[in-house]
C-alpha cells in the first residue's frame, strides 16, 4: 500500500474584506442574510478495497478474483529496502501486450467511483527506476464488464494521465454510471508501442464506494457576522458548516 493523501478543506471561519468598485472598503453599512446551499456528492458505501498487503512478497500470484492474461502479473514490494506491496504488469521485447482484471465487485445503487493509483516506468534491469512516459503505440485502457468478464467495454483510457518522469504515482478516479444493481469488474490492458523501451506499470491502492448525490438549499439562524452592521472589513462565522462554501456579499441595493 502507498500512502495516499486526503485533501478535505475544512472552512469553519470565513474572513472577507469587503470593497467598493474602486478597490476601496465600502461607506455603507452590511447587513448580511445568509444562505448555506450544500450541493454535490458524497462517497457512501465501500463496495470493494485493495493495498496488496495480504500477500507475503515479492513475486505472489494474484489471488481472491484477480485474474492476468497471457503472462504472469504479481504482487512485489515497492522497493527492495520497504516490505510495501503493489501489483505490477511488465511489457518488454517477448512480452508486447497484458491485461490484469480485478474481482467483481457490487452490486452498484446508483453510481460509483472507482479509485486507484498507478504508475509506469521505464526497465534499466532494477525496481524502481525513472516514470515512463507513454511512446507512439503505447496504451494503458481501463475496460468494464457487467457479466463477469464475458464481454467488455471502454471505461477509460487512461494512456494520456501518466506525464511522470519520476517515479511517483498518479491518482485516478472514475466514476461508474449506467449500471445500477449490477456487479461488475474492470480489466486493465496494457499495450506496448514502437518506441522501444522496456516498462511496466504498477498499481495500488484500489477503492470502490457508492456516489450519494446531495442537493439542499438551508436558511441558517446559527451564523454571525462581526462587527453588524459592517463598514470595510467583516468576519462571517458558520459553526455548523465543516465543509467548503461561496459566500457571496451584495449591498442593500443588490449589487454585488
Amino acid at each position: 500500500m502507498v500512502k495516499r493523501s486526503n485533501f478535505l478543506t475544512i472552512l469553519s471561519t470565513l474572513s472577507y474584506l469587503l470593497l467598493g468598485q474602486n478597490n476601496s472598503p465600502l461607506k455603507t453599512s452590511l447587513i448580511l442574510l445568509f444562505s448555506l446551499f450544500i450541493g454535490g456528492s458524497s462517497f457512501g458505501q465501500t463496495l470493494w478495497t485493495e493495498n496488496f498487503e495480504s500477500y507475503q512478497g515479492f513475486g505472489d500470484n494474484l489471488v481472491g478474483g484477480w485474474t492476468s492474461g497471457q503472462f504472469k502479473v504479481y504482487v512485489r514490494n515497492l522497493t527492495t529496502a520497504t516490505t510495501t506491496k503493489l501489483c505490477e504488469v511488465n511489457i518488454n521485447q517477448f512480452h508486447k501486450s497484458d491485461s490484469v482484471t480485478t474481482p467483481v465487485f457490487g452490486p452498484i445503487n446508483g453510481a460509483a467511483s472507482f479509485k486507484f493509483q498507478s504508475r509506469l516506468c521505464a526497465y534499466t534491469g532494477s525496481f524502481p527506476t525513472l516514470g515512463y512516459v507513454p511512446g507512439v503505440g503505447d496504451k494503458m485502457v481501463a475496460y468494464l464488464s457487467s457479466d463477469n468478464g464475458l464481454t467488455f467495454q471502454l471505461l477509460q483510457d487512461l494512456t494520456g494521465s501518466y506525464t511522470q518522469t519520476g517515479n511517483a504515482f498518479t491518482d485516478f478516479t472514475i466514476p461508474i454510471t449506467g449500471h445500477d444493481g449490477q456487479s461488475i469488474k474492470v480489466k486493465f490492458k496494457v499495450v506496448r508501442g514502437t518506441t522501444g523501451t522496456e516498462w511496466y506499470t504498477d498499481f495500488d491502492n484500489f477503492e470502490v464506494s457508492t456516489i450519494t448525490a446531495q442537493q439542499a438549499l438551508k436558511t441558517t439562524p446559527n451564523y454571525s457576522l462581526i462587527p453588524n452592521p459592517s463598514l470595510g472589513y467583516a468576519e462571517v462565522y458558520a459553526p455548523e458548516f465543516s465543509n467548503q462554501a461561496v459566500v457571496e456579499v451584495f449591498n442593500v441595493l443588490g449589487t454585488k
